[in-house]
């Protein structure tokens, strides 16, 4: 099983037979030729030159840097969360995302789901960050739409190791909000499989609610989401991106194909499924008290053949205009060669919105996606996926969608996960997400 494909494997040798000589090895073959020159005119033995040479290790002797400026982050270990004190600010933001498409093993009936976990802003009274569930559950069928979203403020998460854990890679972590919401993850190294289980007592915002699934990784392995492995996501009108703290910067990779496996629950319902889903992780201290920086579309496109469209658009308030500049994409074969871009080349345009009856905000749930690989009509499935989060005034839209060749009436030719999260642009500094529950 490959694991970032590109990142890990990207760095190879070149081809070389009898008959073809690079210009790599006639470049190093005529280097190592006028240093051979050099030490032969100065009478200098090559083994006395490299004896001589600054020695690498030790900070006494040399200030060559071997600790810090190599990879970006490292897997599995990344696959954690994170903490310790580069992450104790109120601007950490972390999340386990994934949606998955399942049909019921004995029924057929399909299911949408979507499942997040985030942990965000560091509670100096708990020494932990407020932890943030949503999911839904997606009967397509029937267009029954079944949400769930908590705050937990209180800290009581546990770090752990898996009891059947087989190896130091593998981690569990679990928290329980005390009035009716308990997470557990766990990661198991051997075999790359990720075990979720989330469940909801019954209240007056939702039905029972649980999820139990399994998500075992399959070709192409994660993708690291932008060239560098970092995204910009968390937008400053200030421009005060920081490398050194990640300030409004953010990790971030995905794995666009995973089998999924285990059982849901909806009400009085227990349903055994199977399907595939996406999955991915992102962190670093991007949660930015600027309003702007909460106002965007995400999708994730699996087309039919295996390849697939990953992008994001911010947009501006208070007309929602684009914001081009922000935009990025990462287009990626069945086999896992990652295309990416920026600006323009990839673009949204909303034909017609839905409006919530819920909250009477505005959604463009159908529109025109332009990309390098074509244009494509999007839809929703079902229309009504707009999840409500308690104490928070950021409604989010998560659902499953069609995606079309080039208008409404054309080939159907995948599905795609859309995310339309608008903070409203005139709220005050400070305000959105994790800041709203204390």
């Amino acid at each position: 099983m490959r694991r970032f494909p590109c990142l890990a494997y990207c760095i190879q040798p070149a081809p070389s037979s009898s008959t073809e000589v690079s210009r790599r090895r006639v470049v190093g073959g005529a280097l190592t030729a006028g240093l051979g020159a050099m030490l032969a005119a100065s009478e200098t033995p090559l083994a006395v030159a490299a004896q001589e040479a600054t020695p690498e290790a030790g900070a006494e002797t040399s200030t060559l840097e071997t600790v810090s400026g190599q990879a970006l982050y490292t897997l599995p270990r990344d696959h954690r969360w994170h903490g310790g004190s580069f992450y104790e600010t109120g601007e950490y933001w972390e999340w386990h995302y994934w949606t998955g498409f399942a049909h019921d093993v004995d029924t057929g009936e399909e299911w949408g789901l979507f499942y997040t976990t985030m942990r965000n802003a560091f509670i100096p009274e708990t020494g932990q960050p407020a932890v943030i569930n949503f999911v839904s559950l997606t009967d397509l069928a029937s267009k029954t739409f079944y949400p769930a979203s908590r705050g937990i403020v209180t800290g009581g998460e546990q770090a752990i190791f898996p009891a059947d854990s087989t190896s130091p890679d593998d981690f569990e972590y679990a928290i329980e909000s005390g009035d009716g919401l308990s997470i557990t993850e766990r990661y198991f190294h051997a075999g790359e499989r990720w075990d979720f289980e989330v469940a909801y007592e019954p209240s007056a915002e939702q039905v029972a609610l649980a999820i139990d699934v399994a998500l075992v990784l399959e070709e192409p392995g994660y993708l690291p989401t932008t060239p560098t492995g970092v995204e910009e996501e968390g937008y400053s009108r200030d421009g005060l991106y920081n490398p050194e703290t990640m300030y409004g910067l953010s990790y971030y990779y995905f794995a666009p194909k995973m089998k999924l496996t285990g059982a849901i629950v909806a009400g009085d319902e227990t349903h055994q499924i199977e399907g595939t889903a996406w999955l991915e992780h992102q962190w670093g201290n991007f949660s930015t008290e600027d309003p702007e920086a909460y106002r965007w579309r995400w999708g994730s496109i699996r087309f039919d053949d295996g390849s697939g469209i990953n992008w994001r658009q911010w947009e501006r308030g208070p007309d929602n205009a684009a914001v081009f500049d922000l935009n990025h994409y990462a287009i990626y074969t069945a086999e896992g060669a990652v295309r990416y871009g920026y600006g323009r080349d990839l673009t949204y345009e909303v034909i017609t919105t839905w409006v919530s009856p819920h909250t009477g905000r505005h959604y463009g749930l159908y529109g025109l996606l332009r990309t390098p690989v074509g244009t494509f009509y999007v839809s929703p499935m079902v229309e009504d996926q707009e999840i409500l989060i308690p104490g928070m005034t950021v409604p989010l839209w998560e659902g499953a969608m069609e995606v079309r060749r080039n208008s409404s009436d054309g080939e159907l030719v995948g599905r795609m996960n859309l995310e339309e999260l608008f903070n409203d642009p005139g709220l005050p500094v400070g305000g959105p997400l994790a800041r709203q529950l204390g």
